[in-house]
Order: structure tokens, then C-alpha cells, then sequence
């Protein structure tokens, strides 16, 4: 029953809070596990990680007290004191970018039942005077369609605040905890802090824009084969994926591999350009494939794309890309083009 007694409130809670304090733990660790496999149904969404927390029993006391306290009291309101902590059990979902967040409040949403939501990104973005962490709090229960199932027993009663930030949002949380004053400061201290908070601010949005050029810069390498004046002569990662798709359409370019490539390629040349390698392709690409036809026929081995380019490379100018090829190679592919040669002369 609840009362007005602090003292029999507090002890209660306690009691209530060392009971259930197992049935919490494995609470949460089952919704950890449920959360993780909603949201890896979604592909577009990065998640860094997924984390749970039991909230400190002194620390759900002390918010209450600061918070509820004295405007129950004062109103005479009896109370119990788990009834006001909706953060008992937590869970932190982080995603690399600010609008994956949206779209893992919306999978949420379709399945859990939402109790609340605090948008702590929009309050701060709509006060410029204030500063701390942003994040999407929202507060769920199991849905009706869980409620029911024996797997979820231990979770059924419980109530979950889930806090959805991205990893820049996250950061920025961990200092802002230990910033130890906030309100009550110099204004030349608090201008210096509501800075830092810009800047981590101004660094999500500029991942998020980075991201979407390079989706954009992907975009044209796949739709076209057309050179952007514009752009610098010499050659940078989207030229070269473009150059590669047109030539190569049927292989698959990891961006680790291009970056690589490219970087090996601009070390030894610096001023490779698209237009050169566009000619090193098509000058000698009927020569590498009669020779990866050699090689299928008579060893079964095949060659992927840049190992392809590297060959073509290292036709078009052997001593400037003597590097490109390992040694056996090398000695294999000048021993056929020898042939090769040869054959063609008697022909």
C-alpha cells in the first residue's frame, strides 16, 4: 500500500528492489538480445552497440527525492517510490548516425508499447542557452503480442527507458557527466562549454554529410561513365570505381580494396589521372583476357579485377610498374606473352 512515510517508502523500495534485483538483470540482458535482433533487420542502420544497466539503488532514491518528493507530499498524494522511477532498467542503443535514429524509434515503436518519449535533441536544439547530451529517450513495456509468450515471462511486469544516441551523441554524454558545474557558472565558462557542445554537435552532422556524399559520388560511378571536368586530374577512389565498373561490370569493389589500390597507385604516379588509365585498359585489355583465358584453361586459375589492372598496368610500362606484379608473376606472364608473340608472328 502506498503511504506519505518517507522512511516506510524507502525501505520498501529497497525490499522490492533486492528481490527482483535477478529477475532485472536477466530482464534485461533478454531485451538486449530482442532489441539486437529487430534492428538487425534493418541494414541501413549501423549499430555500434547495445547496452543494459540496473540502476543504482541509491541513485533511483536520490531522483526521487529531487524530482517527486516534496510536490507529492505537498499536494498529499501518497506514493510508492518504484511507481516514479521509470529508468530503473535501462538500455542504450548506438548508432553511428543521427538519422538512424528516426528510423530505430520507429522499429521500436512497431515493437514495444510506448509509455513515453523525451526528445532531448529537439529541447536542446531548440534552446541555444542550454548544453548537455542529446538522445532519444523512450520509455516501452512489452507489447501485447510478447506479453503472452513464456520466453518473455521475466519481463512482462517491468518497464524499460531505452536511450537511442549516435556514437558522437555517446561520447559527448560521457563528458558531459563529468562537467561539474552547469548552471550556476561564469558566462565566460559556460560560452566555452555550449562551444565544445557545438563542435560535437557540428562533427555528427559532418559524418552524416560525408556519408551521404560518398553514397552520392558511389550513385554516379554506378549510373555513368562520364568525366567530371570539374573535378581534379588526378585520380581519387570515385574515379577509379567508376573506371573499374564500366570496364569490369560483373565484379565487386570493397571500399578498403579501392582505397588501397588507388593510394599504391598515386604513391608511385602522382599525376595518374582517369584518361590514363582509361587508356592502360583499353589498350591492352584484349591481351589480359586472352592471357586469364590461358591461365583458366591451363591451371584453372582466374584473376579478380585489380589483379587484372595490375597486369595491364604492368604491360603498358613493365619498368615503371615492375612493382605492380609479384615475381612469379611476372616471369609467368612474360613467358606467355613471349609465346604469344611468337605464335602471332608465325601465324
Amino acid at each position: 500500500m502506498a503511504s506519505l512515510d518517507f522512511k516506510v517508502e524507502k525501505e520498501k523500495f529497497c525490499s522490492f528492489y533486492d528481490a527482483n534485483y535477478i529477475n532485472f538483470k536477466n530482464s534485461v540482458d533478454l531485451l538486449i538480445n530482442l532489441i539486437k535482433t529487430l534492428l538487425n533487420s534493418d541494414n541501413s542502420i549501423h549499430i555500434q552497440q547495445i547496452l543494459g544497466r540496473i540502476k543504482d539503488k541509491t541513485g533511483c532514491i536520490t531522483k526521487f527525492c529531487r524530482k517527486y518528493q516534496a510536490n507529492l507530499e505537498s499536494q498529499n498524494k501518497e506514493y510508492e517510490i518504484k511507481d516514479h522511477i521509470t529508468d530503473l532498467l535501462g538500455l542504450r542503443v548506438v548508432c553511428l548516425y543521427e538519422d538512424e535514429i528516426g528510423r530505430i524509434k520507429e522499429i521500436l515503436e512497431s515493437n514495444f508499447a510506448v509509455i513515453d518519449i523525451t526528445n532531448k535533441i529537439l529541447h536542446l536544439e531548440e534552446h541555444d542557452d542550454t548544453f548537455g547530451y542529446k538522445a532519444l529517450h523512450i520509455d516501452v513495456k512489452l507489447d501485447k503480442t510478447r506479453h503472452g509468450l513464456p520466453e518473455y515471462q521475466i519481463c512482462r511486469d517491468n518497464k524499460y527507458e531505452i536511450q537511442i544516441r549516435t556514437i558522437v551523441q555517446d561520447a559527448w554524454s560521457v563528458l558531459d557527466h563529468n562537467i561539474k558545474y552547469k548552471k550556476s557558472i561564469p558566462l565566460k565558462l559556460k560560452r566555452r562549454i555550449n562551444a565544445l557542445s557545438a563542435l560535437f554537435d557540428i562533427a555528427d552532422r559532418e559524418f552524416l554529410s560525408v556519408r551521404d556524399e560518398t553514397k552520392h559520388q558511389e550513385t554516379q560511378a554506378d549510373e555513368g561513365h562520364t568525366v567530371d571536368k570539374t573535378r581534379s586530374s588526378t585520380l581519387d577512389a570515385f574515379q577509379f570505381l567508376s573506371v573499374m565498373k564500366h570496364h569490369f561490370p560483373t565484379d565487386s569493389f570493397p571500399p578498403k580494396a579501392i582505397d588501397s589500390f588507388v593510394q599504391d597507385l598515386t604513391t608511385r604516379k602522382k599525376d595518374i589521372s582517369r584518361d590514363f588509365l582509361e587508356k592502360v585498359i583499353l589498350n591492352g585489355k584484349s591481351v589480359i583476357d586472352k592471357y586469364c583465358d590461358y591461365l583458366l584453361e591451363e591451371r584453372g586459375d582466374t584473376m579478380n579485377s585489380f589483379t587484372k589492372l595490375r597486369h595491364l598496368l604492368y604491360l603498358h610500362d613493365g619498368a615503371y610498374f615492375y612493382p605492380m606484379l609479384y615475381s612469379i608473376q611476372r616471369s609467368s606472364f612474360e613467358d606467355w606473352l613471349t609465346r604469344h608473340k611468337n605464335q602471332n608472328e608465325n601465324v
